[in-house]
């Protein structure tokens, strides 16, 4: 599942979705600052979920940040997505 990514983005919402795994989510954990983050039955992250993402979005402390982080920036250059913390 190495290559398995899938980000959706809805514009109207300001919201994102960076999807790991198609593992079944078993529970989700709120991060605050409008993240969500889905995990399976083993507690492996299956999906990121960004809410507002008008303002950027925070990786700060968030598990999986560096798998994140690369797919945001794939976000933001397809739709005009400004991460926070993206160096």
């Amino acid at each position: 599942m190495a290559n398995y990514v899938k980000v959706r983005v809805d514009r109207e919402t300001s919201m994102m979705y960076i999807r790991l795994t198609p593992a079944k989510i078993r529970y989700t954990e709120d991060f605050g600052d409008d993240r969500l983050v889905d995990y399976d039955e083993r507690d492996c992250v299956v999906g990121v979920e960004f809410i507002g993402i008008d303002g950027g979005v925070d990786l700060d402390g968030l598990p999986a940040s560096v798998k994140v982080r690369h797919r945001v920036k794939i976000a933001a250059d397809g739709f005009m997505i400004h991460a926070k913390t993206i160096a």
